[in-house]
């Protein structure tokens, strides 16, 4: 991988195909702002070159994640910046289209039909050389559905830059890491983390789905299960039918060790032990059925670790004093509901408002968190990812 920094603003792009030389003619654009499809980078914006083993991204599944790491949107029906949410994760595979890479995603799963079912495209890659067994791209800017979360389905709002902050490749995972900002016209701000790594990385071959559908898992009817919205698969029963059902989201615990939980470095440390204490009280339900800790504290984020990275479940701790919601957010496999990682957003406001709770309702009155987590929740109902509802 070669990073270089671009020295000026490089104007905003629209890429003409010509179809009879199969050569694409980009034309600068400074004024017809809706019309753009590549946009403006600022000066100091990074630029990736990265060599790539075909051998190791085609013809394989891939899982594409994206989380928001931090945002200038504060939604007044909360009073709460959008940050640290995980928004989805979907299989994925690469394919190379005349002189572009592209990361597609895997339609199937949004279709009942077993032939119609059209992807999306995730990422376009410029190639710059490629041979027999290695393909140069180069990466400059956040996928262009990033921008389609910061205002829901009806964005209307054209972007003016779109450039990234950070990549990084962990060769022990196969995992990339694309650390993105996207400013919209009006000024508004979304700073993201996308990656992709082979499926098989999260999801284990042999792994039994738990569906959130009391006809296939009858312990739905009985738990509130999470999940990432509907697909359809294959009818357990009969291959040849496909039906509509939801994959229950859960981690893989077959490998017998706990979920870690990290916080980010700007907790204070008259408030770190009680982190601690409400991410490792849930043990005592494990303890109770004789089994070993299922969840374990990790103590503060390591050096380097940036929001969203999927290796790590995070709380990410806000010191405003001012907020109407504190949330959990996971990034799982669509298809089996295996996470890849989660994360908690709990700003110092939460401290208040459960002092508040606690002096002025009585135990056997309402939950009095409803009315804002019923805002949250018609909020995420404006927002998808891929066509897919937020989680």
């Amino acid at each position: 991988m070669t990073q270089t920094k671009t020295s000026s603003e490089v104007p905003a792009k629209v890429l003409n195909l010509d179809v009879a030389n199969n050569n694409p003619a980009v034309a600068d654009v400074r004024s017809t702002l809706t019309e753009l499809q590549v946009p403006a980078k600022p000066a100091g914006a990074l630029v990736s070159e990265i060599t790539l083993n075909k051998s190791a991204i085609l013809n394989r599944e891939f899982n594409y994640s994206s989380s928001l790491q931090f945002s200038s949107i504060v939604d007044g029906a909360i009073s709460t910046a959008m940050m640290a949410q995980s928004i989805g994760e979907v299989p994925a595979t690469f394919n190379i289209m005349q002189d572009q890479l592209q990361l597609i995603t895997d339609g199937r799963l949004n279709f009942e039909s077993d032939v119609n079912h059209p992807s999306r495209l995730i990422y376009t890659f410029p190639i710059l050389k490629q041979d027999d067994k290695t393909i140069t791209i180069r990466v400059d800017g956040a996928s262009p559905i990033s921008d389609t979360f910061l205002f829901g389905n009806k964005n209307k709002v054209p972007v003016r830059y779109s450039f990234l902050r950070s990549m990084e490749y962990v060769a022990s995972d196969e995992l990339m890491m694309i650390e993105s900002t996207v400013e919209l016209t009006d000024g508004s701000i979304g700073e993201f983390m996308e990656s992709f790594r082979p499926r098989a990385a999260t999801v284990a071959a042999d792994v039994k789905v738990m569906y959130n559908d009391p006809d296939l898992t009858k312990a739905a009817a009985r738990y509130d299960l999470l999940d990432s919205g509907d697909i359809f698969v294959a009818k357990p029963t009969d291959s040849k039918v496909r039906i509509k059902t939801k994959a229950a989201n859960r981690w893989d615990m077959s490998n017998g060790k706990p979920i870690e939980w990290y916080v980010t470095k700007n907790v204070p440390d008259e408030f770190i032990g009680t982190v601690k204490l409400g991410v490792e009280a849930w043990n005592r339900y494990s303890r109770a059925a004789g089994m070993p800790d299922l969840i374990k504290f990790m103590g503060r984020l390591p050096d380097g670790i940036k929001v969203g990275d999927p290796r790590y479940n995070l709380i990410v701790w806000d010191n405003v004093q001012d907020a109407g919601a504190a949330y959990e957010s996971q990034n799982a496999d669509p298809v089996t509901g295996i996470q890849s990682h989660s994360m908690i957003y709990i700003p110092l406001a939460w401290v208040n408002i459960g002092k508040d709770y606690w002096n002025k309702f009585s135990p056997d009155m309402q939950e009095p968190g409803k009315a804002k987590a019923d805002a949250l929740a018609t909020i995420l109902k404006t927002r998808t990812f891929l066509d897919r509802r937020v989680p």
